[in-house]
């Protein structure tokens, strides 16, 4: 039982520090305004803030929207930065622009990003700018896709960095508590494979630690819970996959040692 409640809360741990490694700067707003906006705007500006839009049923994209203080100057140049055109009273947006990114800053994630501003005006002159929302794609021509260098190139992210940083959260989300379960359980401490603790530390603990590490990922990222559910779900599915292949891969190693020796 001590080894059953030990890998019950170590596991945690680990998943909740490398999910917060991770997602830290994607709920700052100046964090949030630097990776998407300051490529094409620059510095943020004074009081500025950003807002998560959660989507509206699983089949829909969360977004962030940004809101921007009155300002002349800024409005006409969001305007002219992205080649928005008036589509309604109010509302700027166009059919979509497709970055065009430096050399040494391009990559296989960037490749086919495709964003569609939108901006806002409110009454009072203050403004609501959106760059990444998918929702609205079926609606636009991809004809008229305008292609368009960053202006401030020097604020993208470092390439290599941010495929890393991807991949370690696809594997923290979608391997990691089957991984670290059995690695640890079988490998590290060799410990036998029949046994109702390991049915425990290797699938067990992990399918839960996967279900709910995922669904508050998804979540938090302003997902739908029918979508987060099905993305837990789906965590589960291949936590328990790899899990079992490192029981059969352990199981055949071990057998094969005792047939040499």
């Amino acid at each position: 039982m001590k080894s059953i409640s030990l890998y019950a809360i170590l596991l945690p741990v680990v998943y909740a520090l490398l999910f917060w490694l991770g997602n830290s700067d994607d709920f700052n707003d100046n964090s949030l305004w630097y990776d998407e906006a300051a490529p094409w705007l620059g510095e943020p500006p004074a009081g500025v803030s950003a807002e998560l839009v959660r989507s509206r049923n699983a089949e829909a994209y969360p977004y962030i929207v940004y809101a921007l203080p009155a300002d002349d100057t800024l409005r006409q140049n969001i305007i002219t930065t992205f080649q928005l055109e008036s589509s309604y009273p109010g509302i700027y947006d166009n059919h979509g622009i497709s970055p065009i990114y430096p050399a040494e800053k391009e990559t296989i994630l960037s490749a086919s990003t495709t964003l569609y501003p939108r901006l806002e005006l409110r009454p009072d002159g203050s403004m609501l700018l959106t760059l990444y929302d998918d929702n609205n794609r079926e609606l636009k021509d991809e004809t008229l896709v305008k292609s368009i260098p960053f202006p401030y190139p020097d604020y993208l992210p470092n390439g290599n960095v941010e495929t890393a940083r991807s991949i370690m959260l696809a594997v923290l989300c979608f391997l990691l508590p089957g991984l670290f379960c059995c690695v640890g359980w079988l490998w590290v401490q060799r410990r036998p494979i029949r046994s109702g603790e390991t049915l425990v530390i290797c699938l067990l603990i992990p399918a839960v630690v996967a279900f709910f590490g995922a669904y508050v990922d998804f979540y938090l990222h302003g997902f739908n819970k029918v979508y987060a559910i099905f993305s837990a779900t789906f965590s589960v599915i291949t936590n328990v996959i790899a899990a079992a292949i490192l029981l059969a891969v352990t199981g055949a190693a071990r057998y094969l040692w005792r047939s040499l020796n």
